[in-house]
């Protein structure tokens, strides 16, 4: 019975991460990434399906039985070196590739993977991680506790690296993929402990598939990436996109601008022609930033609701401020012959040094846009 559990999760695990293989064949754009998150899937089923194999054979007696548990045993210790080190590439190339660009550190990497394929290799004979008895029971080493302690170097390692971009200031628009990817070390990490105290427990497969799924969703997640109203970037792309453009920024490749944009009387809008005509109003809005703002190489992107920003790099104030007429203009000719005229109250910021994170910036440009909304309540 308590075999039959064993067997059952570990193949409800196997299940769920070939759906998640075949959907990221299919989805992914990027394809180094999608090569080595492939591979980690990959191994995490050929893992769990040694892991299986074991629980179905052990203490079993048939012709070649205890040559075939020996090896599968010594595969499954293999795997986990791979699967560890996968693990470990997988997260330093969504980092940014800082180990591998490292040719020592690459090489230093590599000693815990090899460290453990030799000695899984040499256990067939010597017995040190594992060994199978004559009744073709397996049982762990004298030199067990190495094996996980060299996979937790990696894990260790690669959670680190994922904390420390998580919480840096500059990183604010992608904490949530950093952490997720803390997730894919934290979650087996904590499932091999349990597993090392409590063995013939499969708590290794419920931890390491749970890992993995949770960094595919969030890699769909950061796939969405097109507001599908307007065929604007969404905001989740302009968080991405300014995070980076700020850290970039310096005199050298102009001044950078931020824009951020409402429309007036929209509520009107959707209170009197009904709120079909507000997603055309708003359609109509998009098409006039995508025309006046997409040649001068700005990035445009619905905010939320009626509100817009747009990023672009300037060589003075007075470009901008011709930007801003620019768009009222071609504003008021797109409405031209539409039952209600379209404006746009717009307000903008230029980046600078104090502005450490996306919303230091994007609230002093809300500033300036509050400030040009009550302008023109004034006036009326």
């Amino acid at each position: 019975m308590y075999d039959l559990l064993y067997i059952e999760i570990n193949l409800f695990c196997v299940c769920i991460l070939v759906l998640l293989l075949h959907k990221a064949r299919l989805n992914y754009r990027r394809q180094t990434e999608q090569i080595l998150f492939t591979n980690v899937t990959l191994n995490g089923v050929l893992l769990l399906f040694l892991d299986f194999l074991w629980i179905l054979l052990d203490g079993k007696s048939f012709p070649g039985a205890y040559e075939i548990l020996t090896l599968i045993n010594a595969g499954y210790f293999v795997e986990t070196a791979v699967l560890a080190w996968g693990w470990f590439s997988y997260i330093d190339y969504c980092l940014g590739h800082k180990i591998h660009h490292h040719p020592l550190w690459r090489k230093l990497s590599l000693v815990p993977m090899v460290a453990l394929i030799v000695l899984s290799v040499a256990s067939i004979w010597t017995g040190w991680i594992f060994s199978v008895d004559d009744f073709n029971h397996y049982h762990r080493g004298e030199l067990y506790l190495v094996q996980p302690l060299l996979v937790y170097i990696y894990l260790f390692w690669a959670m680190a690296m994922s904390l420390a971009q998580a919480f840096k200031r500059k990183n604010y628009a992608e904490r949530n993929v950093y952490l997720s990817l803390f997730t894919l070390g934290f979650f087996p990490l904590v499932a091999s402990l349990l597993q090392t105290l409590l063995p013939g427990v499969p708590l290794l497969a419920v931890g390491m598939t749970l890992a993995i799924l949770m960094v595919f969703v969030n890699i769909q997640a950061q796939m969405i990436s097109v507001d599908p109203l307007t065929g604007l970037n969404n905001r989740l792309q302009f968080y991405k996109f300014l995070s980076k453009k700020m850290v970039a920024a310096r005199p050298a490749i102009g001044n950078l601008y931020l824009f951020v944009l409402d429309a007036d009387d929209f509520k009107h809008i959707n209170d009197t022609y009904g709120h079909g005509e507000g997603d055309n109003a708003l359609q109509v809005m998009a098409g006039v930033l995508k025309r006046v703002c997409g040649p001068r190489n700005c990035f445009i992107a619905r905010y939320g609701g009626d509100e817009f920003v747009v990023a672009g790099e300037f060589d003075s104030e007075e470009t901008a401020k011709n930007l801003v007429a620019l768009i009222d203009e071609s504003l008021k000719e797109a409405s031209s012959s539409m039952k209600y005229p379209l404006k746009m109250s717009v307000g903008y910021a230029e980046y600078s040094d104090d502005m450490e994170i996306v919303p230091d910036f994007f609230n002093k440009a809300d500033a300036a846009l509050y400030q040009v909304k009550e302008a023109r309540h004034s006036e009326r």
